[in-house]
């Protein structure tokens, strides 16, 4: 398909529902120790808030114009990928409607994170991998709607903290240990890159 063509929209069928990992598995070892490691505190020391920003903030309008692309029917058509870098095993066979949807679920979770860290605060429970998981609840009809909602509040909000980008208190991640508010919304923007990369996995594939 042409880059900036719309998809042609068709029926969709079923799909199989293929044996994967258990949500919250992790990453095959030698790449979450990678992962762990280099690459994410590599990423960390080289972005600063303000570039974290612009990445969340440019990928966020990447997303939503490439499900735009997608007819509203053939966005809930889960579609099984090849297992992507920093996704797990259990993460690959999702609709585009539930890749929006996770990037919410997630993305409102460090929201709330660092409201709380820069008032020094401990956020209340534990980040985990696998309460994050998208139910399906959010339709192909409604998707972009509720994910530029959430997109343009999560900037407002934390754009609104560079003042406090500083703040040392930290909450725990399950893969990466604890963060700081700074490597949060680092972490924010290279997530919304990893899960676009997915959509465009899926795109290929639809």
């Amino acid at each position: 398909m042409p880059e900036g063509e719309p998809i042609e929209a068709s029926s969709p069928l079923p799909s199989p529902i293929p044996k994967l990992d258990a949500p919250g598995a992790g990453l095959p070892f030698f790449e979450m120790l990678l992962q762990k490691t280099i690459i994410f505190p590599m990423l960390c020391k080289i972005t600063t808030f303000d570039s974290a920003i612009r990445i969340f903030e440019k990928e966020s309008k990447l997303l939503l114009r490439e499900v735009a692309l997608i007819p509203a029917p053939l966005r809930d058509k889960r579609i099984l990928v090849p297992r992507l870098p920093a996704i797990e095993d259990s993460s690959r066979f999702w609709s585009a409607a539930m890749v929006l949807e996770h990037l919410i679920i997630v993305g409102g979770s460090i929201k709330i994170v660092a409201q709380h860290l820069v008032r020094g605060e401990t956020p209340p429970g534990v980040a985990d991998i696998a309460a994050v998981k998208p139910p399906g609840d959010l339709a192909g009809s409604d998707c972009l709607d509720q994910y530029k909602i959430f997109s343009d509040d999560f900037l407002k909000t934390i754009r609104s903290m560079r003042g406090d980008q500083w703040a040392t208190a930290t909450f725990n991640h399950p893969w990466f240990g604890p963060l700081t508010v700074h490597k949060w919304i680092c972490l924010a923007a290279i997530h919304q890159r990893i899960h676009r990369r997915q959509i465009e996995a899926i795109i290929r594939l639809l």
